[in-house]
């Protein structure tokens, strides 16, 4: 009997003990990443609207993630250096655009200290901004063709445009040398500098976004900087449909992480984000002003990435005509 029961013992812990493992297996296990919160450095002051679209982004993309996600504001390249300069592990991402991951890295006289393509790993497209090309109304042109009949004009004196960024000077070098027509270059400190600017008749032409240019009335739209008309101004053509083809001139915001972050960490990243983007409640919050919510996860980000930079530094080599 002795024996016998020590059998039946043995058999029942056994049983129970696989039976144990088996329900384990099947439990869900923890996610590896994220189990701690996550900071989202932007590289523009708080208040701006690449600021506000960051934080809108990280409440949605934290509840997706189950994780709170800190936004955290480093103006300028440190910024950025910072982010590069982290641990990839998924902990430190960045928030920034084609105007310091492609103009300021191509077209500074003193080029950074991170590379966008070597030191970040580009997670996904959230959004992209059109700038509107546009004229004072003291100027007399209508549309884009007027404008084109007044530079070439030699009887009068030459048009100054303005920009507050290598983008938008980028954009209109474009412009003009693909029109043959010579226009006299005034960058100005900010975006608002380039409004008073026009406002004030110091230039006569300009390049800013949409939500700037909303509600001048002595601001005339002659052109929209990209592919795809904007519906506040379903009229006015873009820089596509006047021959710049196959040239990325839309300013975009994106998710980036630094070099060597694993794959699964970026994939699901990217699958979070590109659930956040195709919610109603966000795209309504993104897409006003000029700004419209796209998703591009990684591989087509960081292709559209490489073409821009490349773009650019072809551009700068080119010979004048």
């Amino acid at each position: 009997m002795p024996t016998t029961f020590s059998r039946r013992a043995f058999l029942r812990r056994t049983v129970a003990a696989f039976t144990a493992g088996t329900l384990s297996g099947l439990a869900p296990a923890a996610p590896a990443w994220p189990r701690r919160a996550i900071t989202l450095v932007v590289p523009w002051p708080a208040g701006g609207d690449t600021d506000f679209h960051a934080r809108v982004l990280a409440a949605r993309l934290g509840a997706r993630l189950g994780q709170n996600i800190v936004v955290e504001n480093h103006p300028g390249e440190n910024g950025v250096y910072r982010v590069a300069k982290s641990k990839p592990d998924g902990y430190t991402l960045l928030f920034a655009g084609s105007s310091l991951m492609v103009d300021r890295f191509v077209f500074s006289e003193h080029p950074p200290r991170y590379h966008p393509l070597r030191d970040f790993v580009f997670v996904s497209v959230v959004l992209e901004n059109r700038g509107v090309l546009l004229a004072h109304a003291s100027l007399g042109v209508a549309n884009f063709d007027e404008l084109l009949v007044r530079a070439r004009d030699t009887r009068k004196p030459p048009l100054a445009f303005s920009g507050s960024g290598f983008g938008e000077e980028f954009a209109m070098e474009h412009l003009a040398r693909h029109h043959r027509i010579y226009l006299v270059k005034e960058l100005l400190p900010g975006a608002r500098s380039v409004l008073e600017g026009l406002r004030a008749g110091r230039t006569q032409i300009g390049v800013l976004n949409f939500f700037l240019a909303a509600g001048e009335s002595d601001l005339v739209p002659l052109l929209v900087m990209g592919t795809d008309r904007l519906p506040e101004i379903p009229d006015v053509p873009t820089t596509h449909e006047h021959g710049l083809k196959g040239i990325d001139l839309q300013h975009w915001e994106g998710v980036f992480a630094p070099a060597l972050t694993p794959a699964d960490v970026v994939d699901r990243l990217s699958e979070a984000i590109g659930e956040v983007i195709a919610d109603e409640e966000y795209r309504r919050l993104v897409n006003k002003n000029g700004n419209r919510a796209i998703f591009q996860p990684d591989k087509a980000a960081a292709m559209r990435l490489g073409k821009a930079i490349e773009a650019r530094q072809r551009y700068i080599k080119s010979p004048r005509r």
